[in-house]
């Protein structure tokens, strides 16, 4: 009579544990999915000290998770409570939960908006770079009047004496800190394809 009862409370226990395994399987795989694709992309500002639980209940406020829980399920399984960066993130609800984890492991660089009006010299950019904390004037203004930058982006315009009129006005998202030979290759960049594709690839002697 025992021995019979403890095999049927084996066989019950056992069933429930397959049960409550399969249970949480489906929970994990429902809870992990990738969202449907927001209206619009969010932004999710993570602040400096705030803790796995607040990370957490901010994704799933934001549509950017399902579950906070299983988001800080994971932060504990690969021990990473002092990992997650914060900083300023986009989402559009098509990523799936493995993506979220590690961005925010990985951390993002603040981007930075600088805006440049038509006709502002170059003395004008530089200082409004330096001023928005993209990089110093100085640098700015010693690559972008680089010959060699010139040359190579302006190949079919002939020489360029002068980058003077050359640096688009534009509003640029930059990293802060970012190389200032990459900025001033993104402005001239920017004018030289815009013209380009206004007149055509015919070349351009000096502007002329």
């Amino acid at each position: 009579m025992l021995r019979a009862f403890a095999i049927y409370g084996s066989i019950f226990f056992l069933i429930f544990c397959l049960g409550f395994l399969g249970g949480g399987f489906c929970w994990y795989q429902s809870a992990s999915q990738s969202l449907t694709p927001l209206p619009e992309a969010v932004e999710v500002v993570i602040p400096h000290g705030m803790t796995t639980r607040g990370i957490a209940m901010l994704l799933k406020e934001a549509g950017v998770i399902r579950s906070s829980l299983l988001f800080r399920f994971w932060v504990a399984c690969y021990a990473v409570n002092d990992k997650l960066k914060p900083g300023k993130y986009r989402f559009n609800g098509t990523e799936s939960f493995e993506k979220i984890f590690f961005i925010i492991m990985k951390g993002q660089k603040e981007l930075l908006r600088v805006t440049i009006p038509e006709g502002w010299r170059i003395a004008q950019i530089a200082h409004r770079l330096e001023e928005m904390g993209v990089c110093s004037a100085a640098s700015f203004s010693m690559e972008i009047s680089s010959k060699l930058l010139l040359s190579r982006i302006f190949s079919d315009w002939g020489e360029i004496e002068s980058p003077e009129g050359l640096a688009f006005p534009e509003t640029y998202l930059f990293s802060k800190g970012v190389e200032a030979s990459k900025v001033a290759e993104v402005m001239l960049s920017m004018t030289h394809e815009t013209v380009n594709g206004i007149i055509g690839s015919k070349k351009i002697n000096g502007l002329d």
